[in-house]
């Protein structure tokens, strides 16, 4: 599917679980265990370099601010 980030999920008739798409939705926590991994630090790193790798190789398309 292409799109990179985190969703919420309900599981059925239990908690509220923090999935990871990364073209598949397989890495799935609960919110509590997920708030107090490293996996946010580690996908908001990831993040930032892919921001900043295209930033890089596309400055023309950068939005201002960035």
């Amino acid at each position: 599917e292409g799109y990179y980030g985190i969703r919420m999920y309900r599981a059925q008739g239990g908690p509220y679980m923090i999935g990871v798409c990364i073209r598949r939705m397989d890495i799935c926590m609960p919110i509590g265990e997920f708030a107090m991994s490293r996996r946010a630090r580690e996908i908001q790193a990831f993040r930032d370099d892919e921001t900043a790798r295209l930033t890089t190789l596309y400055p023309q398309l950068a939005p201002a601010g960035i």
